[in-house]
């Protein structure tokens, strides 16, 4: 009698605890509430990232909740790689690594729905600027919010939430025309402090289900940098962003003239498929669907040794960061460093992207996204198109 009234007495505390304890969701909405409601005239914390190319760490100097902002945030970074000065409306990212520099005014309006998580993409990511997007996401019923297991960071005791948002609830109609079976979601990890509340981590992973982590620490609070150089409005490095038209090669389409480094081979071009079947597989470092393609072209690059198969990467000219990802997914094939420029001229903006030429040189199968039946309908187009005399 006493144990039945033991356990009667724990299923009873445990059920007060649960109905006392917030949702996902509310931890979500109150993390958002505590920091706009932040009276901070300026932030400085690190973020540190852990991505395919390497771990890198930014030193953030942040003015939080300016009118003028579309995310809640103008803010400067500098790290050994790169420098970014979001100004409030345009988004400046001087590369000493990607060597290259652009100049973004709201980029994301090609996508309108998109514009509630412009937070979650990108530089734009910060502990201040996902306060913004957290209450979007705690209200989207397409979304699934759920407590993971608690994780210890800086000797901090942490809470983690999972937040899976349906791609269609993120861009709207799609752009492109992917596959109908390409998985369509979009998977993040935010990690709060307990003893703060603030947001300390986010990981971020699409259809590949791995983890790029980014952690947020050394924050200070209220300590206005006076003496600071400010370089929101006029950075004399910055050129005036023009956005580029794509236009994706059709079927029946030449091959077009590119070059690219690959790794012990120099330059190579168009030349190297003359006469051969070609499949080109268009990516990037940062691309889940892209990690996610590479098993698929090791498979087919193995069965058919008829069939020329080349990787384009498109977004890091540096030949050491494409190596160490080429090594690290076992990229079997031949692979070409970054290169906007040729990705330009086939008209290529979303990854992974198939392209198969035949003998010819003329394009017979194209397709953007990877979808569940993608190997099989490669598989077809291949073999009709080696066939081919």
């Amino acid at each position: 009698m006493k144990k039945i009234l033991f356990i009667l007495v724990c299923g009873v505390l445990a059920a007060a605890c649960c109905k006392d304890d917030k949702t996902a969701a509310e931890y979500l909405t109150e993390y958002s509430e505590s920091v706009v409601g932040s009276k901070a005239s300026a932030i400085r914390f690190n973020a540190v990232s852990e991505r395919d190319s390497g771990t890198e760490t930014l030193e953030v100097y942040a003015e939080p909740n300016p009118a003028d902002t579309v995310i809640g945030i103008r803010f400067q970074a500098t790290s050994a790689d790169s420098r970014v000065i979001y100004n409030g409306t345009e988004l400046f990212v001087i590369g000493l690594r990607d060597s290259y520099r652009y100049l973004q005014k709201n980029d994301y309006e090609t996508y309108p729905i998109l514009k509630p998580f412009i937070p979650i993409t990108g530089y734009a990511g910060s502990p201040f600027s996902f306060a913004r997007v957290l209450p979007k996401i705690a209200a989207d019923t397409t979304a699934r919010i759920t407590m993971l297991t608690d994780t210890v960071i800086d000797r901090l005791k942490c809470r983690q939430i999972g937040v899976t948002l349906r791609n269609k609830s993120i861009y709207g109609e799609s752009l492109y025309k992917f596959p109908a079976d390409m998985p369509r979601e979009f998977v993040y990890k935010f990690i709060f402090s307990k003893k703060d509340g603030l947001l300390r981590g986010e990981g971020s992973a699409n259809d590949a289900g791995g983890y790029d982590m980014v952690y947020y620490t050394d924050y200070v609070f209220d300590r206005p940098e006076t003496d600071r150089k400010w370089m929101f409005a006029d950075y004399p490095e910055a050129k005036p962003y023009e956005r580029t038209e794509y236009e994706m090669l059709t079927v029946g389409s030449p091959m077009p003239e590119f070059s690219a480094i690959v790794d012990g081979k120099g330059t190579v071009d168009r030349s190297a498929f003359e006469g051969k079947p070609t499949l080109i597989l268009f990516w990037t470092m940062g691309c889940g669907a892209s990690r996610s393609a590479i098993p698929v072209v090791n498979r087919l690059y193995e069965k058919y040794p008829a069939l020329t198969v080349f990787g384009l990467n498109n977004d890091d000219p540096e030949l050491e960061y494409i190596t160490r990802f080429v090594k690290k997914y076992d990229i079997r094939h031949p692979v070409g460093l970054g290169n906007r420029e040729a990705s330009l001229a086939f008209g290529v903006n979303g990854w992974p992207t198939f392209m198969l030429f035949g003998r010819d040189g003329k394009l017979r199968f194209v397709q953007m996204g990877l979808g569940g039946t993608t190997e099989k309908t490669l598989c077809e187009e291949i073999e009709k198109t080696i066939a081919e005399k």
